[in-house]
């Protein structure tokens, strides 16, 4: 039992970065990187992996946002014809560009050259977008209704 538990508590300390050499994936425990022999910093390694552990997040979270986008958008269009469509709308219209706020806000200042990072960026950018022209969408479409309210009486 005793075995099993010291296993679990150094598996969860265990961090990996990128080799700042051969830009292999390694443990930050290791003394030289077991893909070139370059001698490891361990300082630098934490900070590497502090930096890698923000990236991975801010890649999840932006995964996260376009699959709520994707979802939204599907919903509306099957959802939207038994009602409430204008409210489904604008329900996405405004919270999609807060979540997008956010993760700006959280991972906006990481600066990495990592693909799945750029990747995450872009896709917070144009679900930003997306968001953007649905709500200038939904804002012409509310004028007008209500000009021509106005104009019917």
């Amino acid at each position: 039992m005793a075995k099993n538990l010291t296993f679990t508590l150094m598996a969860e300390r265990a961090r990996v970065f990128r080799c700042p050499n051969c830009k292999e994936t390694i443990n930050t425990t290791a003394e030289n990187c077991p893909y070139c022999s370059i001698s490891i910093d361990h300082r630098a390694a934490e900070a590497a992996a502090d930096l890698m552990d923000r990236v991975n997040q801010a890649c999840s979270e932006a995964t996260d946002l376009k699959a709520e986008v994707a979802a939204t958008g599907g919903e509306v269009f099957l959802f939207g014809l038994l009602g409430s469509l204008l409210m489904r709308l604008w329900a996405f219209a405004i919270t999609r560009p807060v979540m997008a706020i956010r993760w700006w806000i959280r991972f906006g200042a990481i600066r990495t050259d990592d693909p799945n990072f750029i990747r995450a960026k872009r896709d917070v950018m144009r679900t930003s977008g997306f968001a953007a022209i649905t709500l200038l969408v939904l804002l012409i479409i509310t004028l007008v209704s209500f000009y021509l309210t106005q104009n019917s009486e």
